[in-house]
């Protein structure tokens, strides 16, 4: 288990000029989680489009060093 907590439906999140809501989860692999979401339009209300939004995981420069000096100690 990796210990990355996806997001839950229903969570919001806020972009320029509008805010989606996490519909469900799509797929999850090594580096990153793929989320169906939708947002409202903003012309025609009771009217949502879907999108999907793909949460990348971040380098960290930490882990990426013990790998590595790990990797050379063995």
């Amino acid at each position: 288990m990796d210990g990355r907590k996806c997001l839950e439906k229903g969570a919001k999140l806020e972009f320029p000029g509008m805010y989606c809501t996490i519909e469900s989860l799509m797929g999850k692999g090594s580096n990153a989680v793929v989320y169906l979401a939708s947002y409202p339009d903003q012309h025609q209300r009771g009217l949502y489009h879907l999108v999907l939004i793909k949460e990348l995981f971040p380098y960290h420069w930490r882990k990426s060093e013990w790998m590595y000096l790990s990797s050379q100690n063995s």
